[in-house]
């Protein structure tokens, strides 16, 4: 047994002395260097000290090294890796043998070892390049070989490995040119194979079998000196590649198609913005040719201050394929065109480019923004209801407390004193309330598009004095002077809505003298001096002005002053009472009738009012004018009344006994209808909401027990409702007209005489003619032209001349069964009549209009002579007067 200094000289190389778990206990000094130590003496202590652990990296092979030791008693070159004291690893070659007895009576192992690191890591390249090797030939789609020079295959890829049917063990190894070789190849390749190896020349081979077609590069590999190392065989599927080249043309046909035909816009651009390449539609979206666009910077076309770069992320590893956003784009012809664009990252032409696909969506953000501004108007006319829903209440409720205020003290006061003091206030506000709920339904009938022109004959003069002498009190209590203008070359008649006209003005004029506080409220009318409006037909362009010396209208009011609910903001005009619709109203009224309105305000001076419409002028024959016809009785009627509203019903009796006639008074539709079936009656009246049965209902049944009685009798009903939807209701359940509420005493005797039995007003018509009394009522015509004897003898003239035309118009349509005609012409002839205060022409005409209605020929024809008799009478009373 050698000792610890023996054992150092005798062994020169890394010498060690081991116990079986790997501890060393004796070492040389060589060794102790290798594992990094100064000493033995530290080494051993290190070992005591947890290096054991440490020194042996792989427990596993440590286990394996002392197994064997014990089993076959030495090992020669067993490779481990250990650990220097640094922490440094390094590959170890042991060569040792198990000892009996050499530490301390302790089986012990002895040997040396050898530092093989750097043949180790030699063999670590060696099998990475032949692993690269292989991994670069399993790559390939090639079949590919490498052969030694006499045949032996020294490496193959999966491709031919897998089209010979063999594996890669089996491939590797064999040889080529031995008749039991595994390796079957053909023999045009066996054949060119030994060419190259006999040439040392590159080679091709091309070989079909069975549909198949290959073409084989066979390469030669020489070492420095020049010598053959190998052969490379690569061999390629010519069958496969043609496919592939199909599959790739198709592909590029059918990318072009998709390119060039593209809806949407298609740029091709560097990260630079430099444009590559666009679609034919992104050369029409720019307004521009391709060729001009290529190699142009995309931003050129961006609107300035915008940017696609900042929209997209350089790094595409972590960005998502695609990202979308909206940039604004200018034309070459400098339109502005919103699009969205959809950018993602692409290879083109072996460059890393940017795909960008751009959709016009200019006309989405125009409905967008249009949706927005809907939805902010709706915000807005929400907004503005409420307000004016809490101004109307305020207006409703003022008219309302005046009304009570008004009744409470007509009540206290005696029986001695006079009542009408009260009475008159209560109906002038009554009044006020009355234009109020009337302009709040005109307008929701005007909304509606349910509101129908009327066309009536007219002259300013009349409307003109209607709305002064309407308003000459407030203007007067208010110390304001109210001027009227009429142009002379408007004296004559002209046809056209004359109510609504006059409705117009007087909103207007009203209008003015609520803003103004003290000055003059002027009207004014007379011929368009220039317009736009249509002229043809005999239409007229007129312009009616209406200017205050009021507080005037702020520059940034004056866009809104024709809006509904729409009140003025500014200073002065808030005290102003008022409901916000009168000017909606007169612009609805004004467009309706064809025609325009403006205005021109100065803040502190005033404003006017200017309003063109067309009318159409009268030459030969007399036009209609609007004004009340003195009311004459024709005879006392016995009517039925059907009135749910105790009030309502004892108001209306009284009006109507007033009238002359006898009253039977009932409560609901049902109790009408059993009045009925018991008397007789003239004509019915009867409200339209009521209890157990409605107007509509009662009036369907009355008309279905008439057959009985053999007699046709008038119904009319009463309403609160618009026009719009009593008219039709009426026309379906033979009702033969209506009366709107609130009811006046002259409307509803007027109304009743007017629609009393058609045998009455043919006797009173020619009762009138036979006994030589007058029907034309000339202090009517004085009062219409304020005494002025040449407009009067100009008119007077005309009629005598035209108004046979009338009866002409009216035969011609009956011959030719036109209800409609002669419904329009009797219409007419009653507004001329209405001018020259004839009441019995007015009936004559009603009675015309009311067989044309129903289309009974023969009435017709018996009321149209009558007409003829009553306008030869006019003619003989005018053509007198107009010579006196």
């Amino acid at each position: 047994m050698l000792s610890t200094n023996d054992f150092s000289v005798r062994f020169p190389v890394q010498a060690f002395r081991a116990t079986f778990d790997g501890r060393i206990v004796c070492a040389n000094t060589n060794l102790v260097r290798l594992l990094g130590y100064d000493a033995p003496e530290e080494l051993y202590l290190a070992m005591s000290n947890g290096y054991l652990e440490q020194c042996y990296p792989r427990p596993g092979l440590r286990d394996l090294l002392f197994q064997k030791l014990r089993s076959h008693g030495q090992v020669d070159g067993f490779e481990i890796p250990m650990r220097r004291k640094n922490g440094s690893v390094f590959w170890a070659a042991v060569h040792a043998s198990a000892v009996s007895g050499a530490h301390d009576g302790d089986a012990v192992v002895e040997g040396f070892l050898l530092d093989i690191t750097a043949k180790h890591s030699m063999q670590e390249v060696i099998q990475s390049s032949r692993d690269t090797v292989r991994n670069l030939l399993d790559s390939m789609e090639s079949h590919s070989i490498m052969l030694h020079e006499g045949g032996t295959v020294l490496a193959v890829n999966k491709a031919f490995a897998s089209w010979l049917n063999l594996s890669f063990h089996q491939v590797v190894g064999a040889n080529i040119f031995h008749t039991d070789t595994v390796v079957r190849l053909g023999s045009e390749l066996l054949e060119g194979i030994e060419n190259v190896l006999c040439s040392g020349m590159e080679a091709n081979v091309l070989e079909t079998s069975g549909g198949e077609a290959f073409s084989t590069d066979i390469r030669p590999v020489f070492n420095g000196d020049g010598m053959l190392r190998h052969l490379v065989v690569k061999r390629y599927d010519l069958s496969k590649h043609r496919a592939l080249r199909e599959a790739l043309q198709e592909s590029e046909t059918r990318y072009n198609s998709l390119f060039s035909q593209a809806g949407d816009a298609i740029f091709i651009h560097d990260y630079q913005g430099r444009i590559l390449d666009v679609n034919p539609a992104a050369a029409l979206l720019l307004e521009s040719s391709r060729e001009t666009l290529i190699n142009e910077n995309l931003s050129t076309f961006l609107e300035k201050g915008t940017s696609i770069q900042s929209h997209l992320n350089e790094d595409y590893s972590r960005a998502p394929l695609q990202q979308a956003f909206e940039v604004v784009c200018v034309t070459s012809s400098k339109r502005r065109v919103c699009l969205e664009l959809t950018a993602r990252p692409v290879d083109y032409h072996g460059r890393r480019c940017i795909l960008c696909v751009g959709r016009d969506v200019s006309r989405r953000k125009d409905v967008e923004r249009k949706l927005y501004e809907a939805k902010r108007a709706a915000e807005e006319n929400l907004r503005l209801k409420d307000e004016f829903l809490a101004n109307v209440t305020h207006e409703l409720r003022t008219p309302m407390s005046s009304i009570l205020g008004l009744s409470e003290l007509g009540l206290l006061k005696n029986e001695a004193s006079d009542p009408k003091t009260y009475l008159k206030k209560i109906h002038a506000v009554s009044d006020q309330l009355l234009q109020l709920v009337n302009s709040i339904l005109d307008l929701s009938v005007l909304e509606a598009g349910k509101l129908a022109l009327e066309d009536e004959t007219f002259h300013f003069d009349e409307i003109v004095g209607t709305v002064i002498d309407t308003l000459q009190y407030q203007a007067d209590q208010a110390g304001i002077q109210l001027s009227a203008e009429v142009d002379p070359d408007l004296v004559g008649f002209y046809q056209g809505d004359a109510p609504r006209l006059r409705q117009v003005l007087l909103n207007l004029t009203a209008n003015a003298l609520k803003y103004t506080n003290e000055g003059q409220v002027a009207v004014s009318v007379r011929p368009a001096r220039s317009s736009a409006l249509a002229q043809g037909e005999g239409l007229v362009p007129i312009v009616v002005e209406v200017s205050d010396t009021g507080i005037g209208i702020a520059a940034d009011q004056i866009e809104f002053v024709f809006e509904r609910f729409r009140r003025l903001s500014q200073e002065g005009a808030k005290r102003i009472r008022g409901s916000g619709i009168g000017l909606a109203v007169c612009k609805r009224l004004v467009d309706l009738m064809g025609g325009s309105i403006s205005v021109r305000s100065e803040l502190g001076v005033g404003s006017t009012f200017s309003v063109m419409v067309p009318v159409r002028r009268v030459e030969e024959m007399p036009a209609a004018a609007t004004g009340s016809v003195p009311f004459v009785s024709r005879r006392p009627l016995r009517i039925l009344l059907a009135e749910d509203d105790c009030i309502n019903l004892k108001m209306y009796s009284e009006i109507l006994e007033e009238g002359g006639h006898t009253v039977d008074c009932v409560l609901d539709g049902q109790q009408a209808v059993e009045s009925f079936m018991r008397a007789d009656y003239d004509l019915i009246l009867l409200d339209v909401n009521m209890p157990v049965c409605d107007g509509y209902g009662a009036a369907k049944r009355i008309r279905s027990l008439e057959p009985i009685r053999q007699k046709r009798t008038p119904i009319l009903v009463m309403s609160a409702l618009p026009e719009h939807r009593i008219v039709g209701e009426c026309a379906v359940h033979g009702i033969d007209g209506y009366i709107p509420k609130p009811v006046t005493m002259q409307d509803l005797l007027q109304t009743i005489d007017a629609h009393s039995s058609g045998e009455s007003v043919g006797e009173a018509a020619k009762d009138e003619c036979v006994t030589g009394e007058r029907i034309v009522d000339f202090s009517r015509l004085q009062e219409q032209f304020d005494g002025k004897e040449q407009r009067i003898r100009s008119v007077c003239n005309s009629f005598v001349q035209n108004a046979p035309r009338y009866i002409e118009e009216m035969e011609e349509a009956l011959a030719e069964w036109d209800g409609e005609r002669l419904y329009r012409v009797s219409h007419s002839f009653s507004s001329v009549a209405k001018v020259f205060g004839s009441a019995t022409a007015v009936e004559v005409c009603h009675d015309v209009m009311k067989a044309a209605k129903s289309c009974d020929w023969s009435a017709a024809e018996n009321k149209i002579h009558k007409t003829n008799g009553v306008i030869q009478k006019m003619c003989e009373e005018i053509g007198k007067m107009a010579w006196e």
